[in-house]
């Protein structure tokens, strides 16, 4: 099955740091829990977690002696953070009976070796192969991402949705999002 697959992944490259996206919660614990089971640093990374446990998962991923070493993630983690790591693992390309959106996977293969992070990255998409075909197409076929984040109108709006969640509350903390955006 794909967890299973995951974790070998993750076990046949033990230097490597990893996010593996999972589109279910209860598939996401599957793996942590095995991988933990099996002395592995890792974390879980979902909308369930406060903004500071959160903070504290990412702060201990980019550490590069020590910290956690595999993250295990939903879309969260996807969009709107510089969240490198060498090696991404995709489990899948549906939400439940939906497919998930092309975008979502480009977001979720972008955070395989980042510039300035690794000099190279490598993304796995676990699907099965009787779908290959169709999928392999799919993704190829993905518009690139563009952002739009130093438009003052959007920078603007994010900004002021940060203020609202708590996560700016003075100047250190916009520079500091700010700094952890891709602006």
């Amino acid at each position: 099955n794909k967890q299973s697959k995951a974790i070998e992944i993750t076990q046949d490259n033990k230097n490597d740091k990893f996010i593996i996206f999972v589109h279910a919660k209860r598939i996401g614990q599957d793996i942590y829990d095995r991988l933990r089971n099996m002395g592995e640093k890792v974390e879980i990374h979902n909308a369930d977690l406060s903004l500071s446990e959160r903070r504290r998962v990412t702060d201990e991923f980019h550490k590069k002696e020590g910290g956690i070493r595999i993250i295990v993630a939903t879309s969260t983690l996807a969009w709107g953070c510089n969240m490198p790591a060498r090696r991404v693992i995709i489990t899948g390309v549906h939400r439940g009976m939906n497919e998930v959106e092309p975008l979502d996977i480009r977001q979720m293969q972008g955070r395989a070796g980042r510039v300035g992070f690794d000099p190279k990255g490598d993304a796995h998409i676990l699907l099965p192969q009787s779908k290959l075909t169709r999928y392999k197409v799919w993704c190829e076929e993905i518009p690139p991402i563009k952002s739009t984040i130093n438009n003052p109108d959007v920078l603007a709006f994010h900004v002021v949705a940060e203020i609202a969640s708590g996560e700016i509350y003075n100047i250190e903390t916009l520079m500091d999002w700010y700094n952890r955006s891709l602006a």
